[in-house]
């Protein structure tokens, strides 16, 4: 009897706060990577060099709030041109808030909509250039897939 009150207690106490704390989802459509690149006005390579928090305008709520601004060395321009100041900024990542986590030594792929903010909805990711070589060949994959829609567009 006692293991069955526990276990009740248990459902009750879940059950009650399942419903007080506020779930969050990143939620946008999925884009194909050809709309991807046909809606941004910059696309390139890049590998972040160094991270710092800063504060920050929220892309999303026009909200201040704290945001990690990441100063990149560019590998490559696939579209448009890159920001002059070579940085990029990103929401502080939190679990379903759409943010790129922006971490120094690891290459990404930025897709970029008239201002330098990185979302997941916008298409930026992290990419792998060195390491594991399946990764390295569906890199190498996607890149000539958008090269291919560089060179298209001039």
């Amino acid at each position: 009897m006692t293991k069955c009150l526990r276990l009740l207690l248990l459902l009750i106490t879940s059950a009650i706060w399942a419903n007080t704390v506020p779930l969050r989802a990143c939620s946008y459509e999925r884009l194909s990577d050809d709309q991807l690149f046909a809606n941004a006005t910059a696309v390139f390579v890049a590998r972040v060099v160094r991270t710092e928090e800063a504060r920050g305008v929220s892309p999303l709520t026009g909200e201040p709030e704290p945001i990690v601004e990441a100063t990149f060395r560019l590998a490559e321009i696939l579209k448009g041109q890159p920001p002059p100041d070579t940085k990029v900024k990103s929401r502080v990542w939190g679990i379903g808030n759409c943010a790129v986590p922006l971490i120094a030594a690891q290459d990404y792929l930025i897709f970029l909509r008239g201002d330098s903010f990185v979302l997941l909805e916008g298409g930026s990711r992290p990419i792998m250039l060195h390491g594991v070589k399946s990764a390295i060949a569906d890199t190498e994959s996607l890149l000539q897939r958008l090269r291919k829609l560089s060179h298209a567009g001039k």
